[in-house]
């Protein structure tokens, strides 16, 4: 009997000692957040609605944000005016950022779709395709750093 009782607390030693391991060697599903920081720029920035697609970056548009490690976020987007109802608005890209396996979530007190869509990130972009109010939003962003 304590041979058995041996066997069975080594095995569980075993076993905790392989689930500990894997515990500390963080999500391997995707990519770490020191990974992802840097600067993005949007390399494609579109909405379809009705049919009818319009490029926003073509129309004047802009977005740039910064993703740091400690999770925070800085950067701006422009709308001009053409796609504003006449006014050019710059709304800021102050806020955070999380990581779910490769998803990444932004949280801004700035009213623009960034916050409302979960990005994707692969090979130094973050890419964004869904379905807001009815418009299709396509957005790109390019690390430059």
């Amino acid at each position: 009997m304590p041979l058995a009782r041996t066997r069975h607390l080594a095995l569980a030693i075993a076993t905790l000692a392989t689930f500990a391991t894997l515990a500390c060697s963080g999500d391997s599903t995707g990519p770490g957040r020191a990974e992802v920081a840097g600067s993005y720029r949007a390399t494609t920035l579109a909405a379809t609605q009705g049919g009818m697609t319009e490029d926003a970056l073509a129309a004047g548009a802009t977005l740039t944000i910064e993703l740091r490690a400690d999770g925070t976020t800085t950067g701006d987007f422009f709308l001009p005016a053409a796609l504003n109802e006449g006014t050019d608005e710059h709304v800021s890209m102050a806020g955070s950022w999380t990581l779910d396996g490769s998803t990444v979530r932004f949280q801004q007190s700035g009213d623009s779709f960034v916050p409302d869509i979960p990005f994707t990130y692969r090979d130094g972009t973050l890419r964004a395709d869904q379905t807001i109010s009815g418009a299709r939003i396509v957005a790109v962003l390019t690390r430059q750093s």
